[in-house]
């Protein structure tokens, strides 16, 4: 391990200081930009060394899971993403997801040791350019890289042989319990056995090679074949099969491991999906009641603007009639009365429906509000909700337009009820003035009635006066008459006197 772990340190430092292997930085022109996603340092450096002879066609970046791949594909131009599926954070198919949402013309090539048919068919489906299957070979991810780059290379042109630059690095693993176990009986002899470093291989043993080592080992002393060499040579070959079938083994359990979760995440892919679908089914149905309400509360409104405007025509008939009822009634003070408190009943009536849609509009103003916050909430699930976004950014657009329509409606509302006060106030001024007039009148006709007294007053006084005249006249009439009686009395004695002197 020891070996393996200071091969790591160079080839690290290798790439990192060689001044021509620029690929890693993506400082080239005119080339493809090639990002490689995967947790295993040790397979990621040695691929990206591997695939240095490529430099003039494509440069590598690495990225050690989804979510540094995403802030890569967002700081700089990526034309190709070779992706492992099982990644720490955001794995390979949350990757594959972002990437059909934001960088659907990226080309995408999937890598992974633990292929099942089920996740062939799931990645068939998300529009994947190659699944390449681990242990990977370098001139054959080279190759399907040039081919998504659509690179053409001409035939003068020759591969660097890759088998040359291929470093033969013991690559550790993410270790069970069972490959703790095989590794501990395998560094017993650790310098009798080598790995071979196929890339994204999970540490397989040449047990030929093994064998082959033991021999060249044991021989190198040129002794004679003896009882005890050959016992030492079957002891190592012993030895080498169990290593290499404890390896074997761990293996597999390891692989079952991680297909295990690759299930188990291509299950919490599905779930995940039809999460998204639900809600979105969730949104559009909560959208539609949104509609619904306003469209409701649009046919409410029409309903109250037409009910009070037969109100309000209603109450202008009646104020009518009243009008002409008073200037008929002008002259009887109760009626006129009667008539002015029906009057302020019915603004006190008027007003209270003034205020009851002053209300009514305050109450619409606040559902209005409360649509508006539920149509900011359902334009929030559909921002999140990516393939539904479009929709639901118009059905809120629509909620807008609604609303603005309502504000227009509710102050032309205002505005009438506004004229119908004027009215209402010009009505009540018009009141008062009959109400002046009829009082005018009034007084008019009780200046008359005293004029008519002081005139049947006088005309007594003048009958007193000719009936004190006549009786006057008839006292003086009666006296004259007398005194003439008295006089022809007077006469007719005298005459009788004369008569009877005369006689005499």
């Amino acid at each position: 391990m020891l070996n393996t772990a200071s091969n790591l340190e160079s080839l690290k430092q290798k790439i990192a200081s060689s001044p021509q292997d620029k690929f890693f930085k993506g400082k080239l022109s005119g080339v493809g930009e090639v990002l490689i996603v995967d947790d295993e340092e040790p397979f990621v450096l040695s691929l990206a060394d591997g695939l240095s002879s490529y430099k003039k066609y494509f440069n590598v970046r690495t990225a050690p899971n989804g979510a540094e791949a995403v802030k890569t594909l967002k700081l700089s131009p990526i034309d190709l993403v070779i992706t492992d599926l099982s990644m720490p954070k955001m794995d390979g198919f949350e990757l594959l997801a972002y990437m059909s949402r934001n960088y659907p013309k990226i080309p995408v090539i999937l890598m992974t040791a633990y292929g099942t048919p089920k996740i062939e068919e799931i990645v068939g489906n998300m529009g994947i350019f190659r699944y390449l299957e681990k242990p990977l070979d370098v001139d054959t991810v080279a190759d399907n890289i040039i081919d998504a780059l659509g690179i053409k290379i001409s035939v003068t042109e020759t591969k660097a042989p890759i088998t040359e630059q291929i470093r033969k690095i013991d690559i550790p693993r993410k270790e069970s319990p069972a490959a703790h176990l095989s590794t501990q009986h395998s560094s017993e002899k650790q310098d009798a056995s080598k790995t071979t470093a196929t890339f994204g291989s999970r540490t397989s043993l040449d047990l030929a090679k093994l064998k082959e080592e033991a021999r060249s080992k044991t021989g190198a002393k040129e002794k004679p074949l003896d009882k005890k060499t050959f016992t030492e040579d079957k002891k190592i070959e012993e030895a080498a099969e169990k290593r290499a079938f404890l390896e074997a083994k761990a293996r597999a359990e390891e692989e079952r491991f991680a297909r295990e979760e690759a299930e188990r995440k291509i299950k919490e892919a599905e779930e995940k999906a039809r999460q998204e679908s639900f809600t979105r089914q969730e949104a559009e149905r909560k959208a539609k009641e949104t509609e619904e309400k306003a469209r409701q509360e649009a046919l409410a409104k029409e309903e109250a603007i037409k009910k009070a405007r037969a109100e309000a025509d209603e109450k202008l008939r009646q104020e009518a009639l009243a009008r002409e009822e008073a200037i008929r009634k002008a002259k009887a003070e109760a009626e006129a009365e009667e008539r002015a408190r029906k009057e302020a009943l019915a603004r006190e009536e008027a007003q209270r429906k003034a205020k009851e849609a002053e209300e009514k509009a305050r109450q619409e103003a606040l559902a209005k509000a409360e649509a508006e916050r539920k149509a900011k909430e359902a334009e929030e699930r559909a921002r999140q909700e990516a393939l539904a976004k479009a929709e639901a950014e118009r059905k809120a657009k629509e909620a807008e337009e609604r609303a603005r329509q309502e504000a227009l409606a509710k102050a032309e509302a205002e505005r009438k009820a506004k004229e119908a006060e004027e009215r209402a106030r010009q009505e009540a001024l018009a009141r008062e003035e009959a109400e002046r007039k009829a009082k005018e009148a009034e007084e008019k006709a009780r200046q008359e009635a005293l004029a008519k007294a002081e005139a049947e007053r006088k005309v007594r006084e003048a009958e007193e006066r000719a009936k004190k005249d006549a009786e006057e006249k008839t006292k003086k009439d009666a006296q004259a008459l007398e005194n003439d009686t008295k006089q022809k009395d007077l006469k007719s004695e005298t005459k009788q006197k004369l008569s009877a002197w005369k006689k005499n």
